[in-house]
C-alpha cells in the first residue's frame, strides 16, 4: 500500500480522528505528517500471523517461547512446559521472527524516508537543540521508535492504545 500511495502522491498526510492500530500505526509512519487531536491515539505494532485457524499476534508466540527457553536455561522448566516447548514448530517460530523483523525494518525505513525527510535540526533534545540532524541520527531515532512500538512487554496487549502518559 505504501509503495502504491507514494508512487502517486508527492506528499502524504494522515488524519487520525480516533485510533490507528498496528498496521494503521505503521501506515501513518509512511506519511509526511500525522494529524491527531487530544483524543486520537496510535497503537503498538505486532504482525498478525495465521496459526491454522485464526489470525494471532506473532509477538505473543515469540514472548512465550522466549520465556520457556529462559526457564529451560535456568533449570526451572516444568514437564508440562517442556511438552509445550517441544511441540513448537521451529519453522513457524522463524516465520514469526521474520514477521516481527520485517515490521520493524519497514517502520524504520519509512520513518527515515518520509516522516523525518524534512527534519533538519534538533528541537526537543536540550543537549542537541539547534544542531543539524544527520542521517545516522534519523536512523537511530527511527530504530528507537520502531523497537518501542514493537515492545510487546511494554504494551502488554496488541489492542491497547498508546496514550501520552
Amino acid at each position: 500500500m505504501v509503495e502504491i500511495i507514494r508512487a502517486n502522491y508527492k506528499e502524504v498526510f494522515f488524519v487520525v480522528p480516533d485510533v490507528a492500530m498496528s498496521a494503521g500505526t505503521i501506515l501513518c509512519m509512511a506519511g509526511d505528517r500525522i494529524y491527531m487531536d487530544y483524543s486520537s491515539s496510535l497503537g503498538p505494532i505486532d504482525p498478525q500471523v495465521y496459526n491454522g485457524t485464526e489470525w494471532v499476534p506473532a509477538l505473543g508466540y515469540l514472548d512465550k517461547v522466549e520465556q520457556l527457553l529462559e526457564k529451560a536455561g535456568a533449570g526451572t522448566l516444568t514437564n508440562a512446559e517442556f511438552l509445550i516447548l517441544q511441540n513448537q514448530d521451529l519453522a513457524l517460530v522463524s516465520r514469526d521472527e521474520q514477521a516481527r523483523d520485517l515490521t520493524v525494518t519497514l517502520l524504520k525505513k519509512w520513518l527515515v524516508q518520509y516522516k523525518f525527510r524534512n527534519w533538519k535540526e534538533h528541537e526537543s533534545d536540550s543537549q542537541r537543540k539547534g544542531q543539524p540532524v544527520t542521517r545516522a541520527g534519523k536512523e537511530e531515532r527511527a530504530e528507537e521508535i520502531a523497537r518501542t512500538l514493537a515492545d510487546n512487554k511494554l504494551w502488554h496487549s496488541h489492542g491497547r492504545m498508546i496514550g501520552s502518559a
